[in-house]
């Protein structure tokens, strides 16, 4: 049997609203995925899974007009004004969750490093202080907020869009880095810990100590796909 909705087409307009829909779900989906996974306690975000249920809403009317469900309608628009909605939704979804995730990145990095005096950190990780520490302040004092404010859902700027995806990207990796980096910090602070106790310890000794230690982070920063 050949169903009526298989008969009826999409027109390029609705086609290209379609890819958009299913490009912003996937990319949503998959931060969803990571943040639940970066939360201690395993919670998901639930703003962005009511965004994304109302967007499906719109999306079924769609193909419930296309199926003949929804035939005599009086407006002939009416599934392009659905598609449109839909990706209203699916788009702010998008957004709602990458300012979790971007948060949730900034929280851990804090975390991470919450445990070590600052001598540990520069030791162990050098790159820390003058490269990852105000690249990060950056990101989330100044280019996240002037992202969020810059969020339309009648323009839908897909550039500003982008820029958002890829410093969260950023965030991933530095976060990635610092974890990486966990074994070094414990045992510079370990070795430092020792020296301190011996008379006549220097502080310039902890550099050294820590250098081959900390020898392999240099390697581990940057940008991790999602």
């Amino acid at each position: 049997m050949v169903y009526e909705c298989l008969e009826r087409t999409f027109t390029g307009g609705e086609g290209e609203h379609l890819f958009k829909i299913t490009q912003f779900y996937n990319l949503t989906k998959e931060l969803l995925l990571f943040g639940e996974q970066l939360d201690k306690e395993g919670r998901t975000h639930l703003q962005p899974i009511n965004e994304i249920r109302n967007g499906f809403d719109h999306l079924t009317r769609v193909f419930a007009f296309k199926c003949g469900y929804k035939e005599g309608m009086e407006d002939d628009d009416y599934p392009g004004k659905n598609l449109e909605r839909s990706f209203g939704h699916i788009y702010r979804a998008a957004y709602d969750t990458l300012d979790w995730v971007s948060t949730l990145l900034r929280d851990s990095i804090v975390e991470e490093l919450k445990p070590y005096a600052p001598q540990v950190i520069q030791a162990a990780i050098p790159e820390y202080y003058p490269n990852i520490r105000p690249r990060v302040e950056q990101i989330v004092l100044k280019e996240v907020p002037e992202l969020r404010a810059s969020k339309d859902i009648g323009t839908s700027n897909l550039e500003n869009f982008e820029k958002y995806v890829e410093i969260t990207k950023e965030l991933k990796g530095y976060d990635e880095s610092i974890k990486n980096a966990k074994v070094s910090l414990i045992e510079c602070q370990d070795k430092i810990g020792e020296l301190e106790k011996k008379k006549g310890f220097e502080a310039w000794k902890v550099g050294v100590i820590c250098a081959v230690i900390s020898g392999i982070v240099g390697g581990l920063i940057g940008g991790l796909a999602f």
